[in-house]
């Protein structure tokens, strides 16, 4: 796989390479760097290192791109591969199924015994990314603020770089598990809610501003307001994005086509212009690459604040929140209070590859096109709710998303359209 991606950037080309802190991710980058060096790509091996820091440095020393290599945050038993281009986001589509092609094919030209690629330690990655983080908030605000925050890194290498900034902005920072763990790369259900509860326990017991918790690779997060309450991720977006109004900034904001009505809504009352954007990281950082936009969000916990990088980064996310917070004199808590909590649920609904182009037609000319969106997958708004079909980009699944006035509607709305693609499939 390295070596398929040594071929498309070409020979002399210079790749970033990093990991998570599990054993078996370091085993796999190791493999992927030496394909790599054996088509004559250069590699710089950040090792350890979070995400956010690799997408900034991307390209800014003529890297042709990146790899990070992680163990699933969702499945133990599964190891994610990513793949960054030039400016540090997810590679296109196209891009993707090139390296793909050259990989199946095992047409790869490799280097000769005098040109195989050298493996160097980029210098100052982390010092370049810390002082450009710093250069993009408004720090005095902050400093004067004496903010305090319970920080669980959720045994992230966020904790390598993490700490040091937070002492640069005056962040009085109470910090949970702020090492590294092999084994702890990955969270069940179970145990994803029981860490977010014990952060909402801490905010609480230590009187703190507010609470985050980060994923395992520092480019989501997820948070409690300053009276320990839980801000689920959709519900964050919409907080952000009020933040981000109130504080009178002008612009475009890039919202993902399976957020909260309520999303559009508050954009425009602040005088924000909402642009809709496929759900997928991919599509969501392609779109954020445009002029004018000053923020995106994919309501999972990823934030996006293209004046650093048009990228998801949890620490930068944590500190915006608090630049804004300091600047309009208001906690977290107050903003979020006033926000309806949106009742959004989710399903995935089994459909075999070879029928998702079928299912898709038939959603087509089921719908009227008036009442549809086809930004990505098919979007049917209706006149209080609205249900989102999207096929599974790497599973035998369509995934339904849907909002209604109550989560007992948007159930029903699900189980109802659930049923429907189950009797087309049994047809066809």
């Amino acid at each position: 796989l390295g070596a398929a991606l040594g071929d498309k950037v070409g020979k002399g080309s210079y790749v970033l390479t990093s990991r998570d802190a599990n054993q078996n991710s370091r085993m796999i980058k190791r493999s992927i760097i030496a394909g790599l060096i054996s088509t004559g790509v250069k590699v710089g091996d950040l090792r350890t290192m979070p995400i956010p820091v690799v997408r900034y440095e991307s390209g800014k020393e003529g890297e042709a791109g990146g790899i990070h290599v992680r163990m699933s945050p969702f499945d133990s038993r599964i190891i994610d591969i990513l793949f960054f281009d030039e400016s540090g986001c997810e590679l296109s589509p196209a891009k993707q199924k090139a390296i793909e092609q050259t990989f199946f094919k095992d047409d790869i030209s490799r280097a000769g015994i005098d040109e195989v690629g050298d493996i160097m330690l980029p210098p100052r990655a982390s010092e370049y990314y810390r002082e450009g983080f710093l250069s993009n908030l408004n720090d005095s605000a902050i400093r004067k603020k004496s903010v305090k925050i319970v920080c669980d890194y959720a045994f992230s290498p966020a904790s390598l770089i993490f700490p040091s900034i937070l002492g640069r902005l005056k962040i009085e920072t109470i910090s949970l598990n702020g090492v590294l763990h092999p084994q702890r790369t990955s969270k069940t259900h179970e145990e994803f809610e029981q860490s977010t509860e014990t952060v909402a326990n801490v905010v609480k017991s230590v009187k703190a501003d507010l609470g985050v918790m980060f994923d395992v690779g520092g480019e989501k997060i997820f948070l409690v307001d300053g009276k320990g309450r839980r801000i689920h991720s959709q519900k964050a977006l919409l907080t952000v994005l009020t933040l981000i109004g109130m504080s009178e900034k002008k612009g475009t904001v890039c919202l993902p086509v399976n957020c909260s009505i309520q999303a559009k809504k508050i954009a425009r009352k602040y005088g924000l212009e909402p642009l809709s954007s496929g759900a997928t990281p991919q599509r969501l950082m392609s779109a954020c690459q445009q002029k004018n936009i000053i923020f995106g969000a994919d309501g999972k916990g990823g934030f996006i604040f293209p004046e650093f990088q048009p990228s998801f980064d949890g620490m930068f996310s944590v500190c915006k929140i608090i630049e804004l917070c300091s600047e309009l004199g208001v906690t977290l808590a107050d903003v979020a209070g006033k926000i309806k909590d949106p009742e959004i649920s989710e399903r995935s609904v089994y459909c075999p590859w070879e029928k998702k182009g079928l299912l898709m037609r038939k959603l087509s000319e089921a719908f009227p096109a008036a009442k549809t969106e086809l930004v990505d997958g098919i979007k049917v708004i209706e006149r209080n709710s609205w249900i989102l079909f999207m096929p599974s980009s790497d599973r035998a699944a369509f995934n339904l998303s849907c909002e209604a006035p109550t989560k007992k509607a948007a159930l029903g709305i699900i189980a109802k359209h659930a049923a429907t693609i189950k009797k087309w499939l049994k047809q066809a």
